[in-house]
Parts: C-alpha cells; structure tokens; sequence
C-alpha cells in the first residue's frame, strides 16, 4: 500500500485496470440478452451509436466497419440462442484478439497481421480475456437458476 501511495501514477494505472476490468465483466454478463429487448440492450446500442460516430469523425473506417457488424451479430438469432452457448464466451474473446490484431496491423510500425500475433496477444491479455469470459459465463450460470 505504501508503494502505491507514493507512486500516483502506479494507483493511477491499477484503478484503470480494476476498473476496465470491472466493466468488461459487467458488460459481458449483460451480452448474452442483447439479443431481446431489453434496457441492457437499449444501452448497449445507444453507446455502439456514440462509439461509431467517434470512429467515423476519427476516419477509422475499417475499425467502424467492424464494430457496426459485430454489433448487429445478437440480433441474428433467437433469445437464449448462440449468444448462450458454452462456447461463445471464448469465441468472442478470441474474435476481440484478432480484431486487436488486425487494427494494431493498420499501423505502420506495429508490422503485418499475423495470427502468432493474436496468440500473443491472448496470452498477453490474458487477464482482460479472463474478465470477459467470467462475466459471460456468470450471466449463462444465473440463467440456469
């Protein structure tokens, strides 16, 4: 504790990762009923609208491109219907690396896309990737209840 009282920018940095943490297990418990009206739904689409007018003022297309599809893929299916299966949890995450990838890809110095790259990056992130699976799997426990 003495450590992180004397550094800020150390406490800074460990309130944004509990925090970032907080609401990637938060906002994944919320996705499995995104795909039936519902307040977590009208919220998520009201924030997927503000992020993808910031992306298109930011003239990252590609980026905004694939949020808008991704956004869309709840609404494809019935309630309780992919969005609730036992294996999405780690296809989302795993879909979220390769994204990560491919945007870190578009950069000049970050080199081109590679799927080491993606493995890396879920090894790497592997605490961010553990937030949203738990959260994910928490909503599909509770629902059993």
């Amino acid at each position: 504790i003495d450590i992180i009282i004397q550094n800020p920018e150390l406490a800074y940095s460990l309130l944004s990762v509990i925090v970032g943490l907080f609401l990637i297990t938060f906002t994944m418990a919320l996705f499995p009923d995104l795909d039936t009206t519902s307040i977590p739904q009208i919220w998520f689409y009201r924030t997927m609208f503000i992020l993808l007018i910031i992306l298109w003022y930011q003239n990252q297309l590609d980026l905004f491109v694939i949020l808008a599809l991704l956004s869309m893929l709840p609404l494809l299916d019935k309630h309780r219907g992919w969005t609730h299966s036992k294996i999405a949890p780690l296809i989302i995450a795993f879909f979220v690396a390769i994204i990560l990838e491919y945007q870190g890809s578009q950069q000049d110095w970050f080199g081109s896309f590679s799927f080491n790259n993606v493995i890396h990056s879920l090894q790497t992130n592997w605490i961010y990737i553990l937030a949203c699976v738990t959260g994910h799997y928490t909503h599909l426990i509770l629902d059993l209840q």
